[in-house]
């Protein structure tokens, strides 16, 4: 964010009377062409049904989760495997490991929803006990009054998104201005009314007021991690039908919208940048 601070120093304001305020701009396109801009994240939750689910039976490790009791279609997880990502993101867990954990989560017959949303609706509904969810969504829930809570189980991705501009958008002009606005302090503090806006890449509760989707992560004592190389964007594409042949039998499709397209870049500390 400090490049795009001083990228805007050096600019100055837009003239929109000019006849041609898009050159105005060519600095923030050419920035933003070459940069991924951190807008906002989702981090990944395991959510229970606190009118099912006793305290004292609330799982609080990934092992917890195999236990016979979520057998039988009690237990609810998004079939793109992407719920999965930390056990690639984290040294300490790896394929191998993750793996081994889905073949014994297969075995108890989970219900499977084809995305993260349709993942967390049989909680909220009471038909699953406990199943895979974001974040934004579980407190989004509770807002309504949903028997809903996050299960302390660590550690999570923190599931981060980032915009940029293509070389020959249409309006690279409208682009930039969308991107400066939407990395801008005012607009997220909009996004994190709606529970969608930046938290700390790795874990991070130093403060913990900063947002309630980032309090809410401290509060269920949870570590998180962030992508923060394109190479293991790549390895999640594979990762990801590694898990999904695992659990479901055949492989991830490769056009699922989890699966990451993987772009000629690197990242940076503010974002990421063109590759060489």
């Amino acid at each position: 964010m400090a490049a795009l601070k001083r990228e805007d120093t050096k600019e100055g304001e837009v003239n929109w009377a000019s006849w041609n305020p898009e050159a105005q701009m060519q600095p923030a396109i050419d920035l933003f062409e070459k940069n991924f801009v951190y807008v906002w994240a989702t981090p990944k939750v395991w959510a229970y049904d606190t009118d099912k689910v006793k305290p004292a039976d609330v799982p609080k490790t990934w092992n917890d989760l195999l236990d016979r009791k979520w057998s039988g279609g009690n237990i609810s997880a998004e079939s793109r495997a992407s719920f999965m990502s930390v056990w690639d993101l984290a040294d300490a867990m790896g394929e191998t490991k993750a793996l081994a954990w889905a073949k014994k989560f297969a075995a108890l017959k989970p219900h499977y929803s084809p995305n993260v949303t349709q993942a967390e609706s049989p909680i909220e509904s009471g038909q699953v006990s406990i199943g895979t969810s974001l974040a934004s969504l579980v407190l989004a829930a509770k807002d309504k009054g949903a028997p809903i809570d996050i299960a302390p189980i660590s550690p999570t991705s923190a599931s981060e998104s980032y915009l940029y501009i293509p070389k020959g958008a249409q309006h690279p002009a409208a682009a930039a201005l969308l991107t400066s606005f939407l990395s801008s302090d005012d607009a997220q503090k909009l996004l994190a009314k709606s529970y969608n806006s930046r938290i700390p890449v790795d874990t991070d509760c130093s403060d913990p007021e900063n947002t309630a989707v980032l309090q809410s992560l401290c509060k269920a004592n949870l570590k998180w991690y962030g992508t923060k190389a394109l190479k293991k964007y790549n390895a999640l594409s594979t990762f990801y039908r590694n898990v999904s042949t695992t659990t479901l039998g055949h492989p991830l499709s490769p056009t699922s919208s989890e699966a990451p397209t993987c772009f000629p870049y690197r990242m940076s500390r503010h974002g990421v940048t063109a590759a060489a």
